[in-house]
Protein backbone atom coordinates (compact mmCIF):
# COMPACT_ATOMS: atom_id res chain seq x y z
CA UNK A 1 0.00 0.00 0.00
CA UNK A 2 2.58 2.18 0.64
CA UNK A 3 4.18 1.80 -2.48
CA UNK A 4 0.61 2.59 -4.41
CA UNK A 5 0.34 5.61 -2.07
CA UNK A 6 4.04 6.54 -3.40
CA UNK A 7 2.92 6.02 -6.99
CA UNK A 8 -0.04 8.30 -6.42
CA UNK A 9 1.84 11.26 -5.40
CA UNK A 10 4.59 11.19 -8.12
CA UNK A 11 1.82 11.01 -10.36
CA UNK A 12 0.27 14.06 -9.36
CA UNK A 13 3.82 15.79 -9.10
CA UNK A 14 4.73 14.67 -12.76
CA UNK A 15 1.36 15.67 -13.89
CA UNK A 16 2.38 18.83 -13.14
CA UNK A 17 6.18 19.11 -13.57
CA UNK A 18 6.01 17.23 -17.33
CA UNK A 19 2.55 16.97 -18.71
CA UNK A 20 1.49 20.25 -17.48
CA UNK A 21 4.34 22.34 -15.90
CA UNK A 22 3.28 25.53 -17.23
CA UNK A 23 -0.05 26.84 -16.59
CA UNK A 24 -2.60 26.28 -18.97
CA UNK A 25 -5.04 29.66 -20.31
CA UNK A 26 -7.70 29.73 -22.83
CA UNK A 27 -7.38 33.50 -22.83
CA UNK A 28 -2.90 33.03 -23.84
CA UNK A 29 -3.46 35.95 -26.30
CA UNK A 30 -4.50 38.33 -23.39
CA UNK A 31 -1.68 36.22 -21.28
CA UNK A 32 1.24 36.54 -23.46
CA UNK A 33 3.42 38.25 -21.10
CA UNK A 34 3.60 35.21 -18.42
CA UNK A 35 5.56 33.21 -21.45
CA UNK A 36 7.21 36.09 -23.45
CA UNK A 37 8.74 39.00 -21.51
CA UNK A 38 9.53 40.51 -25.26
CA UNK A 39 5.33 41.63 -25.23
CA UNK A 40 5.56 44.11 -22.68
CA UNK A 41 5.36 47.43 -23.22
CA UNK A 42 3.11 47.22 -26.23
CA UNK A 43 0.13 49.37 -25.08
CA UNK A 44 0.05 53.29 -24.22
CA UNK A 45 0.62 53.06 -20.60
CA UNK A 46 0.40 50.76 -17.16
CA UNK A 47 -1.19 47.54 -18.48
CA UNK A 48 -2.58 45.01 -16.00
CA UNK A 49 -4.15 41.53 -16.78
CA UNK A 50 -5.55 39.48 -14.33
CA UNK A 51 -6.87 35.90 -15.09
CA UNK A 52 -8.69 33.17 -13.03
CA UNK A 53 -8.75 29.48 -14.00
CA UNK A 54 -10.67 26.29 -12.95
CA UNK A 55 -10.26 23.65 -15.01
CA UNK A 56 -12.04 20.44 -14.65
CA UNK A 57 -14.23 21.89 -12.21
CA UNK A 58 -15.92 18.77 -10.45
CA UNK A 59 -12.91 16.57 -10.73
CA UNK A 60 -10.95 16.03 -7.45
CA UNK A 61 -7.65 17.73 -7.09
CA UNK A 62 -7.83 19.44 -10.50
CA UNK A 63 -5.86 22.71 -11.24
CA UNK A 64 -6.78 25.85 -10.15
CA UNK A 65 -4.54 28.89 -11.26
CA UNK A 66 -4.56 32.43 -11.17
CA UNK A 67 -2.25 35.16 -12.73
CA UNK A 68 -1.51 38.32 -12.54
CA UNK A 69 1.05 40.33 -15.23
CA UNK A 70 1.73 44.30 -15.43
CA UNK A 71 3.87 46.13 -17.34
CA UNK A 72 4.26 49.51 -18.96
CA UNK A 73 6.63 51.69 -20.90
CA UNK A 74 9.40 53.48 -19.44
CA UNK A 75 11.98 55.07 -21.66
CA UNK A 76 10.21 54.53 -25.30
CA UNK A 77 11.24 51.42 -27.17
CA UNK A 78 14.38 50.81 -25.05
CA UNK A 79 13.23 50.33 -21.38
CA UNK A 80 10.31 48.77 -21.12
CA UNK A 81 9.47 46.57 -17.77
CA UNK A 82 6.76 44.18 -15.88
CA UNK A 83 6.05 41.79 -13.58
CA UNK A 84 4.30 38.25 -13.51
CA UNK A 85 2.87 36.63 -10.34
CA UNK A 86 1.54 32.90 -11.21
CA UNK A 87 -0.52 30.60 -8.33
CA UNK A 88 -0.91 27.42 -9.77
CA UNK A 89 -2.71 24.58 -7.61
CA UNK A 90 -2.94 20.66 -8.72
CA UNK A 91 -3.57 18.05 -6.37
CA UNK A 92 -1.28 18.49 -3.70
CA UNK A 93 1.07 20.05 -5.63
CA UNK A 94 1.03 24.55 -5.13
CA UNK A 95 3.33 26.06 -7.45
CA UNK A 96 3.93 30.27 -6.99
CA UNK A 97 5.94 31.86 -9.06
CA UNK A 98 7.21 35.74 -9.67
CA UNK A 99 9.33 36.85 -12.38
CA UNK A 100 10.24 40.17 -13.78
CA UNK A 101 10.51 41.36 -17.15
CA UNK A 102 11.99 43.68 -19.37
CA UNK A 103 12.01 44.01 -22.96
CA UNK A 104 13.45 46.67 -25.70
CA UNK A 105 12.22 46.64 -29.23
CA UNK A 106 13.77 47.96 -32.71
CA UNK A 107 11.59 49.17 -35.64
CA UNK A 108 13.38 47.54 -38.64
CA UNK A 109 10.64 49.16 -41.17
CA UNK A 110 7.92 51.36 -41.32
CA UNK A 111 5.42 49.10 -40.43
CA UNK A 112 7.78 45.99 -38.35
CA UNK A 113 9.37 45.94 -35.28
CA UNK A 114 11.28 43.69 -33.30
CA UNK A 115 11.23 43.39 -29.65
CA UNK A 116 13.77 41.33 -27.30
CA UNK A 117 13.13 40.35 -23.15
CA UNK A 118 14.21 38.82 -20.58
CA UNK A 119 12.80 37.51 -17.31
CA UNK A 120 13.90 36.34 -13.70
CA UNK A 121 12.19 35.02 -11.03
CA UNK A 122 11.79 32.45 -8.84
CA UNK A 123 9.08 29.69 -8.37
CA UNK A 124 7.98 28.42 -5.02
CA UNK A 125 6.80 24.60 -4.85
CA UNK A 126 4.70 23.42 -2.08
CA UNK A 127 4.00 19.60 -1.71
CA UNK A 128 0.69 19.10 0.11
CA UNK A 129 1.40 15.60 1.52
CA UNK A 130 -0.48 15.72 4.22
CA UNK A 131 -3.64 15.95 2.71
CA UNK A 132 -2.87 12.57 0.33
CA UNK A 133 -5.22 10.64 1.35
CA UNK A 134 -4.18 6.65 1.45
CA UNK A 135 -5.21 3.54 2.39
CA UNK A 136 -2.77 2.85 5.14
CA UNK A 137 -1.22 5.08 7.54
CA UNK A 138 1.92 6.32 6.19
CA UNK A 139 4.11 8.54 7.82
CA UNK A 140 5.57 10.09 4.84
CA UNK A 141 2.92 11.44 4.37
CA UNK A 142 2.29 13.83 7.06
CA UNK A 143 4.07 16.50 6.47
CA UNK A 144 4.52 18.47 3.53
CA UNK A 145 7.84 19.49 1.52
CA UNK A 146 8.90 22.61 -0.55
CA UNK A 147 11.55 23.40 -3.58
CA UNK A 148 12.52 26.68 -3.95
CA UNK A 149 14.26 28.13 -7.11
CA UNK A 150 15.05 30.60 -9.37
CA UNK A 151 14.82 30.41 -12.85
CA UNK A 152 15.36 33.04 -16.31
CA UNK A 153 13.69 33.26 -19.23
CA UNK A 154 13.83 34.72 -22.47
CA UNK A 155 11.33 35.77 -25.41
CA UNK A 156 11.34 37.60 -28.70
CA UNK A 157 8.11 39.21 -30.46
CA UNK A 158 7.93 40.23 -34.36
CA UNK A 159 4.74 42.50 -34.96
CA UNK A 160 3.00 44.78 -37.76
CA UNK A 161 -0.23 46.20 -37.43
CA UNK A 162 -1.65 43.27 -38.30
CA UNK A 163 1.07 40.22 -37.85
CA UNK A 164 2.76 39.19 -34.72
CA UNK A 165 5.05 36.11 -34.19
CA UNK A 166 6.55 35.50 -30.94
CA UNK A 167 9.10 33.44 -29.29
CA UNK A 168 9.50 32.33 -25.92
CA UNK A 169 11.24 30.02 -23.34
CA UNK A 170 9.82 31.11 -19.60
CA UNK A 171 12.13 28.44 -18.23
CA UNK A 172 15.83 28.25 -19.36
CA UNK A 173 17.37 26.04 -16.19
CA UNK A 174 15.87 22.24 -15.95
CA UNK A 175 15.42 22.14 -11.99
CA UNK A 176 15.47 19.17 -10.45
CA UNK A 177 13.24 18.20 -7.33
CA UNK A 178 13.82 15.53 -4.58
CA UNK A 179 10.74 14.52 -2.58
CA UNK A 180 10.17 13.69 1.26
CA UNK A 181 8.62 10.50 -0.16
CA UNK A 182 12.54 9.24 -1.75
CA UNK A 183 10.90 10.34 -5.20
CA UNK A 184 11.74 13.01 -7.67
CA UNK A 185 11.06 15.12 -10.64
CA UNK A 186 13.08 17.56 -12.77
CA UNK A 187 11.33 20.29 -14.86
CA UNK A 188 11.85 20.46 -18.85
CA UNK A 189 12.72 23.22 -20.75
CA UNK A 190 9.51 24.12 -23.08
CA UNK A 191 9.37 26.40 -26.14
CA UNK A 192 6.65 28.42 -27.15
CA UNK A 193 5.64 30.15 -30.55
CA UNK A 194 2.71 32.45 -30.62
CA UNK A 195 1.20 33.88 -33.91
CA UNK A 196 -1.55 36.38 -34.54
CA UNK A 197 -2.91 38.27 -37.27
CA UNK A 198 -6.16 41.01 -37.74
CA UNK A 199 -8.11 41.23 -41.07
CA UNK A 200 -11.02 43.80 -40.95
CA UNK A 201 -14.47 42.93 -42.73
CA UNK A 202 -15.93 46.07 -43.80
CA UNK A 203 -15.98 49.26 -41.30
CA UNK A 204 -16.98 47.36 -38.07
CA UNK A 205 -16.08 43.74 -37.99
CA UNK A 206 -12.55 42.04 -37.57
CA UNK A 207 -11.33 38.62 -37.59
CA UNK A 208 -8.63 37.67 -35.69
CA UNK A 209 -7.07 34.10 -36.02
CA UNK A 210 -4.46 33.28 -32.78
CA UNK A 211 -2.77 30.40 -31.71
CA UNK A 212 -0.17 29.04 -29.32
CA UNK A 213 2.24 26.06 -30.09
CA UNK A 214 3.96 24.25 -27.31
CA UNK A 215 7.05 22.24 -27.50
CA UNK A 216 8.92 20.32 -24.35
CA UNK A 217 10.99 17.23 -24.47
CA UNK A 218 9.01 13.90 -23.73
CA UNK A 219 5.65 14.88 -24.26
CA UNK A 220 4.00 15.60 -28.55
CA UNK A 221 3.65 18.56 -29.86
CA UNK A 222 0.74 20.82 -28.58
CA UNK A 223 -1.11 23.52 -30.58
CA UNK A 224 -4.30 26.24 -29.30
CA UNK A 225 -5.96 27.66 -32.32
CA UNK A 226 -8.23 30.26 -31.95
CA UNK A 227 -10.75 32.08 -33.81
CA UNK A 228 -12.10 35.54 -32.77
CA UNK A 229 -14.74 38.07 -34.44
CA UNK A 230 -14.10 41.52 -33.02
CA UNK A 231 -17.08 44.30 -33.68
CA UNK A 232 -16.69 47.74 -33.51
CA UNK A 233 -13.37 47.09 -31.58
CA UNK A 234 -15.51 46.76 -28.64
CA UNK A 235 -16.91 43.14 -28.36
CA UNK A 236 -15.75 39.79 -29.35
CA UNK A 237 -16.42 36.24 -29.96
CA UNK A 238 -14.28 33.56 -30.54
CA UNK A 239 -13.99 29.50 -30.55
CA UNK A 240 -10.68 27.82 -30.00
CA UNK A 241 -9.69 23.80 -30.35
CA UNK A 242 -6.42 22.58 -28.43
CA UNK A 243 -5.18 19.50 -30.22
CA UNK A 244 -5.07 16.32 -27.58
CA UNK A 245 -7.38 17.82 -25.54
CA UNK A 246 -10.35 19.85 -26.48
CA UNK A 247 -12.17 22.74 -27.70
CA UNK A 248 -14.26 26.31 -26.10
CA UNK A 249 -15.71 29.16 -26.41
CA UNK A 250 -14.71 32.65 -25.37
CA UNK A 251 -16.42 36.02 -25.32
CA UNK A 252 -15.74 39.75 -23.79
CA UNK A 253 -16.66 43.20 -24.07
CA UNK A 254 -14.09 46.71 -23.57
CA UNK A 255 -16.02 48.65 -20.69
CA UNK A 256 -14.75 52.27 -21.51
CA UNK A 257 -11.19 52.94 -22.70
CA UNK A 258 -9.88 51.28 -20.28
CA UNK A 259 -11.46 47.94 -19.35
CA UNK A 260 -11.84 45.08 -20.91
CA UNK A 261 -13.99 41.87 -19.47
CA UNK A 262 -14.21 38.31 -20.60
CA UNK A 263 -15.23 34.96 -20.27
CA UNK A 264 -14.04 31.48 -21.60
CA UNK A 265 -15.16 28.16 -21.43
CA UNK A 266 -13.37 24.63 -22.48
CA UNK A 267 -14.16 20.88 -22.84
CA UNK A 268 -11.77 17.83 -22.74
CA UNK A 269 -12.72 15.18 -25.55
CA UNK A 270 -9.77 13.95 -25.90
CA UNK A 271 -9.44 12.08 -22.45
CA UNK A 272 -11.56 10.72 -20.02
CA UNK A 273 -12.19 13.44 -17.82
CA UNK A 274 -14.92 14.86 -19.66
CA UNK A 275 -17.08 12.35 -18.32
CA UNK A 276 -16.49 12.90 -15.02
CA UNK A 277 -16.60 17.24 -14.65
CA UNK A 278 -18.05 20.60 -15.98
CA UNK A 279 -15.42 21.51 -18.58
CA UNK A 280 -12.95 24.27 -17.26
CA UNK A 281 -13.80 27.98 -17.01
CA UNK A 282 -11.76 31.09 -17.38
CA UNK A 283 -12.54 34.72 -16.29
CA UNK A 284 -10.35 37.47 -17.62
CA UNK A 285 -9.83 40.75 -16.86
CA UNK A 286 -7.74 43.80 -18.50
CA UNK A 287 -7.19 47.84 -17.66
CA UNK A 288 -4.90 49.74 -19.19
CA UNK A 289 -4.12 53.17 -17.95
CA UNK A 290 -2.85 56.00 -21.21
CA UNK A 291 -0.47 58.32 -19.62
CA UNK A 292 -0.43 61.87 -20.45
CA UNK A 293 1.99 63.07 -18.62
CA UNK A 294 5.16 61.66 -16.80
CA UNK A 295 3.94 60.26 -12.77
CA UNK A 296 5.81 63.22 -11.25
CA UNK A 297 3.72 65.56 -13.16
CA UNK A 298 0.52 63.64 -12.85
CA UNK A 299 0.77 63.58 -9.36
CA UNK A 300 1.31 67.82 -9.00
CA UNK A 301 -1.65 67.70 -11.91
CA UNK A 302 -4.01 66.03 -9.02
CA UNK A 303 -2.21 68.24 -5.81
CA UNK A 304 -2.61 71.81 -7.99
CA UNK A 305 -5.83 71.17 -10.71
CA UNK A 306 -7.92 74.08 -8.57
CA UNK A 307 -4.94 75.44 -7.38
CA UNK A 308 -4.03 78.18 -10.15
CA UNK A 309 -4.40 81.75 -9.50
CA UNK A 310 -6.19 83.94 -11.76
CA UNK A 311 -3.95 85.26 -14.85
CA UNK A 312 -4.50 87.65 -17.59
CA UNK A 313 -6.17 85.48 -20.21
CA UNK A 314 -5.62 87.90 -23.85
CA UNK A 315 -3.03 90.88 -24.44
CA UNK A 316 -5.41 93.91 -23.98
CA UNK A 317 -5.05 92.38 -20.15
CA UNK A 318 -1.45 91.59 -20.21
CA UNK A 319 0.95 94.07 -22.18
CA UNK A 320 3.80 91.72 -22.85
CA UNK A 321 3.98 88.52 -22.30
CA UNK A 322 6.01 88.44 -19.40
CA UNK A 323 3.58 89.71 -17.31
CA UNK A 324 3.02 88.96 -14.06
CA UNK A 325 0.62 86.86 -12.34
CA UNK A 326 -1.87 88.05 -9.74
CA UNK A 327 0.28 86.40 -6.96
CA UNK A 328 3.11 88.83 -7.41
CA UNK A 329 3.46 90.98 -4.47
CA UNK A 330 4.21 94.09 -6.65
CA UNK A 331 1.37 96.35 -8.57
CA UNK A 332 4.29 97.60 -10.42
CA UNK A 333 6.01 94.93 -13.04
CA UNK A 334 9.66 95.56 -14.66
CA UNK A 335 10.10 92.95 -17.37
CA UNK A 336 13.54 93.21 -17.91
CA UNK A 337 15.18 94.76 -15.13
CA UNK A 338 13.75 92.50 -11.99
CA UNK A 339 15.82 89.41 -13.14
CA UNK A 340 15.45 87.48 -10.15
CA UNK A 341 11.88 87.10 -10.67
CA UNK A 342 12.06 85.89 -14.28
CA UNK A 343 12.21 82.19 -15.15
CA UNK A 344 13.74 80.94 -18.13
CA UNK A 345 11.43 77.70 -18.58
CA UNK A 346 11.75 74.66 -20.93
CA UNK A 347 9.33 72.26 -22.25
CA UNK A 348 9.99 68.79 -24.31
CA UNK A 349 7.18 67.49 -25.77
CA UNK A 350 7.73 63.43 -26.87
CA UNK A 351 5.73 60.88 -28.18
CA UNK A 352 4.42 58.42 -25.33
CA UNK A 353 4.35 55.46 -27.44
CA UNK A 354 8.20 55.78 -28.69
CA UNK A 355 9.71 58.41 -27.03
CA UNK A 356 10.08 60.68 -30.07
CA UNK A 357 10.23 64.14 -29.97
CA UNK A 358 6.35 66.28 -31.48
CA UNK A 359 7.08 68.22 -33.49
CA UNK A 360 4.22 71.15 -34.42
CA UNK A 361 2.52 71.15 -30.86
CA UNK A 362 1.22 73.74 -29.82
CA UNK A 363 2.15 75.01 -26.16
CA UNK A 364 0.18 77.82 -24.39
CA UNK A 365 1.58 78.49 -20.54
CA UNK A 366 -0.96 81.06 -18.86
CA UNK A 367 -3.42 81.40 -21.75
CA UNK A 368 -1.27 84.70 -23.10
CA UNK A 369 1.81 82.93 -23.94
CA UNK A 370 2.28 80.24 -27.04
CA UNK A 371 5.31 78.31 -28.47
CA UNK A 372 5.36 75.93 -31.30
CA UNK A 373 7.75 73.11 -30.22
CA UNK A 374 10.82 72.36 -32.89
CA UNK A 375 12.13 69.38 -34.24
CA UNK A 376 13.46 68.04 -30.70
CA UNK A 377 10.26 68.44 -29.31
CA UNK A 378 11.47 71.58 -27.45
CA UNK A 379 9.73 74.88 -26.27
CA UNK A 380 11.06 78.55 -24.79
CA UNK A 381 9.35 80.35 -22.52
CA UNK A 382 10.70 83.56 -20.61
CA UNK A 383 7.95 84.82 -17.67
CA UNK A 384 7.97 86.25 -13.95
CA UNK A 385 7.57 83.15 -11.08
CA UNK A 386 4.39 81.84 -10.57
CA UNK A 387 1.59 79.32 -10.91
CA UNK A 388 0.13 78.69 -14.61
CA UNK A 389 -1.78 76.43 -16.12
CA UNK A 390 -0.46 74.82 -19.14
CA UNK A 391 -2.19 73.53 -22.45
CA UNK A 392 -0.13 71.34 -24.87
CA UNK A 393 -1.91 70.37 -28.04
CA UNK A 394 -0.77 68.49 -31.13
CA UNK A 395 -3.02 66.85 -34.03
CA UNK A 396 -3.48 62.61 -33.27
CA UNK A 397 -2.12 63.57 -29.78
CA UNK A 398 -4.98 63.62 -26.58
CA UNK A 399 -4.51 67.02 -24.88
CA UNK A 400 -2.46 67.68 -21.99
CA UNK A 401 -3.05 69.99 -18.93
CA UNK A 402 -0.97 70.96 -16.04
CA UNK A 403 0.48 73.18 -13.82
CA UNK A 404 4.21 75.20 -14.05
CA UNK A 405 5.04 76.09 -10.72
CA UNK A 406 6.68 78.89 -8.79
CA UNK A 407 11.14 77.76 -9.48
CA UNK A 408 10.06 75.25 -12.39
CA UNK A 409 12.82 75.39 -14.66
CA UNK A 410 11.82 72.41 -17.38
CA UNK A 411 9.38 69.68 -17.57
CA UNK A 412 9.34 66.80 -20.13
CA UNK A 413 5.50 65.91 -21.49
CA UNK A 414 4.57 62.95 -22.49
CA UNK A 415 1.16 62.60 -25.15
CA UNK A 416 -0.77 59.64 -25.94
CA UNK A 417 -2.10 59.19 -29.49
CA UNK A 418 -5.94 59.47 -30.08
CA UNK A 419 -6.64 56.27 -31.04
CA UNK A 420 -10.16 55.60 -32.68
CA UNK A 421 -11.87 59.01 -32.48
CA UNK A 422 -12.76 61.25 -34.94
CA UNK A 423 -10.31 64.60 -35.04
CA UNK A 424 -11.23 67.14 -37.65
CA UNK A 425 -8.93 68.80 -39.59
CA UNK A 426 -8.93 72.46 -39.01
CA UNK A 427 -8.26 74.96 -42.53
CA UNK A 428 -9.00 72.05 -45.24
CA UNK A 429 -10.49 74.54 -47.53
CA UNK A 430 -11.94 73.44 -51.42
CA UNK A 431 -13.18 76.23 -54.36
CA UNK A 432 -16.93 76.05 -54.45
CA UNK A 433 -18.18 72.92 -56.19
CA UNK A 434 -14.33 71.64 -56.64
CA UNK A 435 -12.07 69.10 -54.84
CA UNK A 436 -8.88 70.71 -55.99
CA UNK A 437 -7.03 71.63 -52.68
CA UNK A 438 -6.29 75.34 -52.18
CA UNK A 439 -3.26 76.43 -50.82
CA UNK A 440 -4.42 77.25 -47.69
CA UNK A 441 -5.27 73.66 -46.67
CA UNK A 442 -1.82 72.39 -47.19
CA UNK A 443 -0.28 73.58 -43.57
CA UNK A 444 -2.65 71.44 -41.81
CA UNK A 445 -2.12 68.63 -43.96
CA UNK A 446 1.53 68.86 -43.40
CA UNK A 447 0.37 67.90 -39.83
CA UNK A 448 -0.79 64.88 -40.95
CA UNK A 449 2.42 64.00 -42.55
CA UNK A 450 4.42 65.07 -39.81
CA UNK A 451 2.04 62.64 -37.57
CA UNK A 452 2.10 59.47 -39.74
CA UNK A 453 6.20 59.76 -40.09
CA UNK A 454 6.30 59.40 -36.37
CA UNK A 455 4.29 57.05 -35.76
CA UNK A 456 4.78 54.47 -38.47
CA UNK A 457 2.96 51.78 -37.22
CA UNK A 458 -0.22 53.39 -37.26
CA UNK A 459 -2.82 53.72 -39.97
CA UNK A 460 -5.37 56.64 -40.65
CA UNK A 461 -8.29 57.19 -42.32
CA UNK A 462 -9.27 60.60 -44.18
CA UNK A 463 -12.96 61.26 -44.53
CA UNK A 464 -14.61 64.20 -46.37
CA UNK A 465 -18.65 65.33 -45.64
CA UNK A 466 -20.58 67.71 -46.95
CA UNK A 467 -23.44 69.34 -45.84
CA UNK A 468 -27.40 68.36 -46.64
CA UNK A 469 -27.59 71.37 -49.46
CA UNK A 470 -27.52 70.19 -52.82
CA UNK A 471 -28.35 66.06 -54.41
CA UNK A 472 -27.41 63.35 -52.02
CA UNK A 473 -25.33 61.50 -54.62
CA UNK A 474 -23.69 64.71 -55.71
CA UNK A 475 -22.52 65.19 -52.56
CA UNK A 476 -21.80 61.25 -52.11
CA UNK A 477 -19.25 61.76 -55.18
CA UNK A 478 -17.96 65.38 -53.95
CA UNK A 479 -16.90 64.34 -50.79
CA UNK A 480 -15.32 60.96 -52.11
CA UNK A 481 -12.92 63.30 -54.51
CA UNK A 482 -11.92 65.96 -51.99
CA UNK A 483 -10.92 62.90 -49.14
CA UNK A 484 -8.91 61.13 -52.40
CA UNK A 485 -7.37 64.82 -53.28
CA UNK A 486 -6.33 65.19 -49.81
CA UNK A 487 -4.95 61.60 -49.61
CA UNK A 488 -2.95 62.30 -52.57
CA UNK A 489 -0.95 65.12 -51.19
CA UNK A 490 -0.35 63.06 -48.38
CA UNK A 491 1.32 60.07 -50.00
CA UNK A 492 3.26 62.58 -52.24
CA UNK A 493 4.55 63.68 -49.21
CA UNK A 494 6.28 59.92 -48.63
CA UNK A 495 3.65 58.22 -46.58
CA UNK A 496 2.84 54.68 -47.69
CA UNK A 497 -0.50 54.35 -49.41
CA UNK A 498 -0.94 50.90 -46.78
CA UNK A 499 -1.42 53.45 -44.43
CA UNK A 500 -3.88 55.80 -45.45
CA UNK A 501 -7.17 55.18 -46.85
CA UNK A 502 -9.54 57.98 -48.31
CA UNK A 503 -13.61 58.10 -47.53
CA UNK A 504 -16.46 59.86 -48.59
CA UNK A 505 -19.64 60.46 -46.38
CA UNK A 506 -21.42 63.10 -48.29
CA UNK A 507 -23.73 64.65 -46.28
CA UNK A 508 -24.77 61.22 -44.22
CA UNK A 509 -23.27 62.40 -40.61
CA UNK A 510 -24.40 65.36 -40.01
CA UNK A 511 -22.91 67.15 -36.71
CA UNK A 512 -26.39 68.70 -36.34
CA UNK A 513 -30.16 68.92 -37.11
CA UNK A 514 -29.50 70.96 -40.81
CA UNK A 515 -30.74 67.79 -43.01
CA UNK A 516 -32.45 68.26 -45.86
CA UNK A 517 -35.56 70.65 -45.93
CA UNK A 518 -34.28 72.32 -42.67
CA UNK A 519 -33.76 75.96 -42.51
CA UNK A 520 -30.30 76.40 -41.11
CA UNK A 521 -27.15 79.38 -40.60
CA UNK A 522 -24.39 79.39 -42.91
CA UNK A 523 -22.08 79.07 -39.97
CA UNK A 524 -24.32 75.93 -38.91
CA UNK A 525 -24.25 74.27 -42.48
CA UNK A 526 -20.42 75.03 -42.23
CA UNK A 527 -19.98 72.39 -39.01
CA UNK A 528 -21.31 69.66 -41.28
CA UNK A 529 -18.23 71.09 -44.39
CA UNK A 530 -15.70 69.36 -42.34
CA UNK A 531 -12.54 66.94 -43.19
CA UNK A 532 -11.18 64.58 -40.28
CA UNK A 533 -8.77 61.86 -39.98
CA UNK A 534 -9.53 58.54 -37.47
CA UNK A 535 -6.46 56.91 -36.46
CA UNK A 536 -6.17 53.19 -35.32
CA UNK A 537 -3.60 50.47 -34.87
CA UNK A 538 -5.36 48.79 -37.43
CA UNK A 539 -5.17 48.99 -41.34
CA UNK A 540 -8.48 51.19 -42.26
Amino acid sequence: MKRLSLILVLFLVTHITFAQQEAMFSFYDWNKQLLNPAVIGEGEGLGATLIHRSQWVGFDGAPVTQSLTLDAPVMGDAVNLGLSVLNDKAGPVRNVGVMIDYAFRLRLTEEWKIAMGLKAGFNDYVFDLGNVKTIDLDRAFSKNDSEFDLNIGLGAFLSSPRLTVGFAIPKILENRFDYAVNGSAKEFRHYYVTGGYAQPLGDRFTLRPTTLVKVTSGAPVEGDLTLTCIYDQRYWVGMMGRSRDGIGLQCGAYLGRNWALGYAFDWSIANTTGRTNAGSHEVMLHYEYERGTSAKRRTRQEKERNQAPPIPTSPSESPSVTAPPAEVESSSFKPTDDRERMVVYNVTVLNQRNGVPVEGADVSVGGFMERTTDSLGKAEFVFAQGTYPVDVRALGYNRVHYNVRRGDRQDTVFMTVALNRSIVLKNIYYDFDKYDLRPESIKELEKVVSFMKANRDLYVELGSHTDSRGNDEYNQRLSENRAKSAVDYIISRGISPERIRSKGYGESRLVNGCSNGVDCTEAQHQLNRRTEIIVSERKP
